[in-house]
């Protein structure tokens, strides 16, 4: 059974543009329609914040005093924005140019990393690319304070070809050597960005055929000219936010839309997001859940209490998704990677923790009796369809369904809803505690 006001496309956009759309945002969104919904996501972040939300969106001295901390504030702010779409393209360009904690060893420098990810999620790529070329937490992370004329050091200047913009094979060894000659001199000072001229190699370099004493911003520049930089960031972006394994016919309009827009993320965002290949069958409800998404969905799902951000984080954490602290430059590998038998029983943990909060009624923060009286449930059947649609946001399969009626029926002399209060409620926790642990939970 499918609610009436429930656009199963508008659902799919909501869960993989955002983190953990809740079952009423759905509902809401529904009504607006599909385009206009992607249209009003997009011009949310250009919109000025509110005071309010600027506020939700300062990460507070308290926690900026180290790595675990840092994770804990941005899942307060991740719990009180309202812009989750801005929170999930900035976790993708945190993936994207994965800078860990564990050796920069600032927080608050890690911290403002994020900020300027946030900020400029969606603008063109070059303007990106060259802000981070300029982040203090990635000056230390790959070394390029230390990158002086006569003795160029080349990990910034690599991983920026072969994991930032072009990818391996689109450039040369000599490229490498010659884009680093070209950053020496991009360094600190009182852990800020300087430009020390008396450290820069000022002479004639040759980089992707183009000669001329270039510097870093030069390169930067040429490189999002390069035919491989929009495939590359087409590619990249289609993995997060789509599958696994995109064909030429996907990336397409993407790449299009990157040329055609100077270089637009928004542009190329906007493509993907209303590509039919987005809504194929093969694509929905078959990307795994990385720890974030699930973590996130499951509280907002419960409504559950935003006081335990450390605890939400940590658990995070221990599913796989260390913010601030990606395992090495390439980011985390995501896919079937997020799922081991050590990760998939967190993600149990997480869930039985949160099912067993909540006082007699409500399940978390959620209103149980106050859903089932809105709705005039009478059989267990109703009960089962709405309850798989409000966490799944779709019908549950045949298999988990019959799984659901039989965990209702056994033990139980009535339907559900007819049952004395505390059993209804025992009931009712586990139902939903077999759905959000079930294989169906884990994909979106």
């Amino acid at each position: 059974m499918m609610h009436s006001d429930f656009d199963p496309k508008v659902a799919h956009l909501l869960r993989r543009a955002t983190l953990g759309p809740t079952f009423e945002e759905i509902v809401a969104a529904s009504e607006a329609g599909l385009e206009p919904t992607l249209d009003a996501m997009l011009r949310s972040l250009d919109e000025p914040l509110s005071q309010r939300q600027a506020a939700a969106q300062a990460i507070g001295d308290v926690f900026l005093k180290d790595g675990r901390s840092l994770r804990a504030g941005w899942m307060l702010r991740i719990l009180n924005v309202p812009n989750l779409f801005r929170e999930k393209l900035t976790l993708f360009w945190h993936d994207h140019f994965a800078t860990a904690i564990s050796k920069v060893n600032d927080p608050r420098l890690m911290a403002g990393q994020i900020d300027t990810l946030r900020e400029l999620a969606l603008g063109p790529f070059d303007q990106l690319a060259l802000a981070m070329a300029r982040d203090p937490a990635m000056l230390i992370w790959l070394d390029n304070q230390f990158n002086v004329a006569g003795k160029p050091n080349e990990n910034f200047a690599r991983e920026l070809m072969e994991l930032f913009t072009l990818g391996i094979g689109n450039y040369s060894e000599k490229d490498v050597q010659e884009v680093a000659r070209a950053f020496t001199g991009w360094t600190l000072e009182r852990k800020r960005f300087v430009f020390d001229p008396a450290r820069h190699d000022s002479g004639e370099k040759e980089i992707l055929g183009q000669s001329g004493n270039l510097d870093g911003s030069d390169v930067i520049g040429l490189l999002g000219r390069q035919d491989a930089a929009p495939r590359f960031i087409a590619r990249k972006l289609w993995r997060f936010f789509v599958s696994q394994e995109p064909g030429d016919d996907d990336l397409a309009a993407l790449i299009e839309a990157y040329r055609a827009n100077a270089g637009s993320i928004k542009a190329m965002v906007r493509a993907m997001f209303l590509s039919p290949r987005f809504f194929a069958p093969e694509v929905i409800a078959r990307q795994i859940k990385n720890p974030i998404e699930f973590v996130v969905g499951a509280i907002r799902a419960l409504s559950g209490p935003l006081a335990d951000v450390q605890k939400y984080a940590d658990a995070a954490s221990a599913m796989g998704m260390d913010l601030y602290n990606p395992p090495d430059v390439s980011g985390w590998a995501g896919g079937e990677q997020w799922i081991s038998s050590f990760t998939l029983l967190e993600r149990i943990r997480l869930v039985r923790q949160l099912i067993g909060k909540g006082r007699e009624g409500q399940v978390c923060g959620l209103d149980v009796n106050r859903i089932i009286a809105d709705n005039f449930f009478s059989d267990n059947e109703e009960l089962v369809d709405h309850f798989s649609l409000r966490f799944l946001h779709r019908p549950a399969d045949a298999k988990l369904r019959r799984t659901l009626l039989e965990y209702l029926t056994a033990g139980a002399r009535a339907a559900v809803i007819k049952l004395p209060a505390r059993q209804r409620d025992e009931k009712l926790r586990g139902l939903i505690r077999l759905i959000l642990c079930s294989p169906q939970y884990q994909l979106c």
